[in-house]
This record gives structure tokens, C-alpha cells and sequence, in this order.
């Protein structure tokens, strides 16, 4: 069998979605899973994250005792977290709530977060700038007076790209073996995943999204115009803390 999907709101995509960030993120950097319990630590909660998919972030924080609340628009993603939670303690369970919804109008109570996270490429799926202006608009909405936003601002433009298929993870072990290709499509990047059966190599499911590349100078306008401002760094983190997780933090 062969499917393909353009969204995230597909079961099978949900249902696949933690192996695949397994072994392109985490197996990748394991670090980046270190960065935010760390910030939790130091900024408090309640957290939120936008974009929260199958709550691959957002567990972990539950399961250290922080309350906190994933929001994403896609029902099929938030069937499979309320799956895990349902594996999970009490304790951590009476820790999440999760809400449908779109991180451009997110439908959450004002001035409530002292964390709010756009972790991985969240908030470069967004493709306008009236779109980006009026998500960070709400963010600043969502947060308390001392809250600090986290936003992912990796560089696109650095990206490395392939037209053929490339197999990244997959062994004997897993069910299935992964591939990955991108390239540029007028201004943005399309990315593709395949995943093929180890044991039947006829069997396999195929996915591409887009993500929107924002220039540096372009963000930082739209961070000003959302009346938010880089937030500095504690005494207590290395200098380049942010940097070193391509992640940029703000504050009203």
C-alpha cells in the first residue's frame, strides 16, 4: 500500500510521527530534548507549547510535575497524545491539558504563561507575514508580565538539500526503514518522508509539508511590531545558551 498526505492531520502520519522525530531529531541532537526542562527549570510554568503534535516535548515536562497545555490544530496528532496519557500516571495525566486549536488565533486564556514554546519548525509553517505578525500578537497576549517565549529560528537557507531519496534511519530492529528528500520551491522548502516496511519493502507511506523561511531582519521586525523584545539571557546559562539550540527567546 502507498499514501501519500499534504497535512498533518492524518492518523497514520500521528501514528508515525514519534519514530520519525526519534531518529531525525533526537537520534540527531540529543541535546535540543535537554534544552527545555532546562528553561522550565529557570522560567517556571505554566508552559505552553504551540504546535505540540503528539506531546513529544511536552511529557517530559509533565512527567518533572509542570503543568502545562499543548495546543495544535490538528485532531489526528491529539488523538495519539491523549492515547499516551492514557498509559500514563495520574499524576502526570492531572498535569496536561491539550486544546485543538490554531496557533495564529490560539482560543487559551490571556496573560496565564510564563513559558510559551514554538519548539522544531513550528512556527515556520506559517507562510505570511500577516500571519506571523498576528501569532506573535497573540503569544505576547497569552503571556504573563515576566513570561518568555522560545521560538525555534533555525536557518533554512543553510539547510542541505537532496532531489533522491536518502535513507536516514532504519535497521533490522524497526519496523520501518526512514528516507528524506527536500528541495527549494519558490522561496520555501518542501520536505518529503518515506517510510518503508522492513518486512514487506511493497509496503510504505509517504509525507511532505512546507516550511517558510523568514529572514533574520524580517523576524525581528515582526517581534518589535508584536510589542515583544529579545529577552535576556540568565546569569545562570552559558552566553550562548539560545544560539547553540538555534532557538531565540522574547519577552513583553
Amino acid at each position: 500500500m502507498n499514501t501519500h498526505a499534504y497535512t498533518y492531520n492524518n492518523l497514520l502520519f500521528a501514528e508515525l510521527y514519534d519514530f520519525i522525530i526519534e531518529k531525525i531529531g533526537r537520534g540527531n541532537n540529543m541535546k535540543v530534548w535537554e534544552f527545555f526542562p532546562r528553561c522550565a527549570e529557570i522560567f517556571g510554568s505554566p508552559i505552553l507549547e504551540m504546535g505540540c503534535g503528539t506531546g513529544i516535548n511536552l511529557l517530559p515536562l509533565a512527567e518533572m510535575g509542570y503543568p502545562v497545555t499543548g495546543l495544535d490544530n490538528s485532531s489526528a496528532m491529539l488523538k495519539f497524545l491523549e492515547q499516551k496519557l492514557q498509559k500514563a500516571s495520574p499524576e502526570v495525566r492531572q498535569n496536561v491539558e491539550f486544546v485543538e486549536g490554531d496557533m495564529v488565533n490560539p482560543p487559551l486564556k490571556s496573560n496565564y504563561f510564563r513559558l510559551i514554546i514554538f519548539a522544531q519548525s513550528q512556527f515556520l509553517h506559517l507562510h505570511s507575514d500577516e500571519q506571523r505578525l498576528t501569532c506573535l500578537q497573540n503569544t505576547r497576549r497569552l503571556l504573563v508580565e515576566d513570561g518568555v517565549v522560545l521560538l525555534c529560528n533555525g536557518k533554512l537557507e543553510q539547510e542541505e538539500t537532496w532531489e533522491q531519496w536518502r535513507e536516514v534511519a532504519g535497521n533490522q530492529r524497526d519496523e520501518w526503514r526512514l528516507f528524506t528528500r527536500s528541495s527549494w520551491q519558490n522561496g520555501s522548502l518542501e520536505e518529503e518522508i518515506k517510510l518503508q516496511s522492513n518486512s514487506d519493502p511493497q509496503q510504505e507511506h509517504s509525507f511532505n509539508y512546507r516550511l517558510y523561511p523568514i529572514p533574520n531582519e524580517r523576524m525581528l521586525q515582526l517581534i518589535k511590531q508584536a510589542g515583544l523584545r529579545p529577552a535576556p539571557i540568565p546569569a545562570n546559562l552559558p552566553a550562548n545558551f539560545y544560539e547553540r539550540f538555534k532557538m531565540s527567546a522574547f519577552t513583553k
